[in-house]
């Protein structure tokens, strides 16, 4: 039995998510969380939080002690953790890809798609209600790719502004629109450009339309080679969507090859992490991470240098110019901004919101 033990007292919603991952696992178990945390013997400890990872010199004393217990680090999106605390650990399984974590004893994982997805969808592309689609918050790089996608018409588009919950998708006509859609954009999030879209896409059988930079591909540090169609900018990924509809059978088989992909790479993704957790519970790691995260934490300029590269032009001068213009707003007591939808040229009935 694999127990997983929670270090913070937050819901881990990627809980779905990594049970797929340890499913060649016979049996797993997730304790509940006791602020008085429970020192186990090839224990797996769960860090979810979007602050830095730090624990208390009790805990990390403790762990030191233990026999192959690992550390499943979630929610460092924005590489807050100077990551000294993995030299307690017999290995990591941490989401969110960094140059600075390639090292023996860690295995970077997908971070996955949101759960409760429900029923999947194989329905051809070329029959499909939607030729693309995309919902969620205002941010920088989806901006730069609503400017490419919203002149296609019979796309389903949301992207209120942020905290603007009255025009937002609702869940099921989220999960719907994702079921009916050729094409799923997937530009950045936050900060970094991995995203769960891209998995959602997949479970719905869309073709995702992943973004890449020129010293950055997360995808391709993750997967290595796949179908997945991956673009430097939006304009270049809307080109290749709209010539690829025209030719449905080629856009059918292309969706075909991408789900057969996914299906296929989770069971590999499964049994790729169970070889490596057992490997780390044998001590085959200790002494690598040791000498990697002793000693000199990882420093602010590397972390800022790695998230910059996920950046590009178009994204800085967006997020610079939002931010005056929310600053100006606030200054002249205007408000914030208001919310924008779309349902672009497309003659079915608006989506009730909630």
């Amino acid at each position: 039995m694999l127990k997983v033990v929670p270090l913070t007292d937050v819901a881990v919603w990627e809980s779905e998510w990594i049970n797929v991952l340890l499913a060649e696992f016979p049996e797993v178990k997730w304790l509940p969380y006791n602020a008085q945390v429970p020192m186990k013997d090839y224990a797996l400890y769960v860090y979810n939080s979007d602050s830095a990872l730090s624990l208390s010199p009790e805990i990390l004393s403790g762990i030191t002690k233990l026999k192959g217990a690992g550390l499943l680090h979630l929610g460092d999106e924005y590489l807050r953790s100077s990551l000294l605390d993995y030299a307690h650990f017999s290995y990591v399984v941490r989401m969110y890809s960094f140059s600075k974590t390639v090292t023996p004893g860690v295995l970077t994982i997908p971070i996955g798609p949101t759960p409760k997805l429900g029923p999947a969808s194989s329905k051809p592309a070329s029959r499909r209600k939607h030729t693309w689609m995309f919902a969620g918050d205002w941010k920088s790089d989806r901006s730069a790719m609503a400017d490419q996608f919203t002149t296609w018409d019979k796309g389903l588009f949301s992207m209120p502004m942020p905290y603007n919950d009255a025009e937002r998708l609702s869940r099921q006509d989220y999960l719907t629109g994702m079921s009916e859609t050729a094409f799923a954009p997937c530009p950045a999030g936050n900060i970094v450009l991995e995203t769960c879209r891209p998995y959602e896409a997949l479970h719905f059988g869309a073709i995702p339309l992943l973004p890449r930079r020129k010293r950055m591909d997360p995808y391709r540090s993750l997967f290595g080679d796949h179908p997945l169609p991956t673009f430097e900018n939006w304009k270049s990924a809307y080109r290749f969507a709209r010539e690829l509809y025209a030719k449905p059978d080629e856009m059918d088989a292309l969706q075909t090859k991408c789900i057969n992909w996914w299906q296929s790479t989770k069971s590999e993704l499964a049994t790729n992490v169970k070889s490596f957790i057992e490997d780390g519970q044998a001590g085959t790691f200790r002494k690598a991470l040791q000498e990697r995260f002793s000693g000199q934490a990882i420093g602010k300029i590397d972390r800022a240098r790695e998230l910059l590269a996920h950046q590009n032009r178009y994204q800085f001068q967006s997020r610079i110019a939002f931010r005056a213009k929310k600053a100006a707003r606030f200054l002249s007591g205007s408000g914030t901004a208001k919310p924008t939808w779309s349902l672009v040229q497309d003659d079915t009935e608006k989506p009730t919101e909630p």
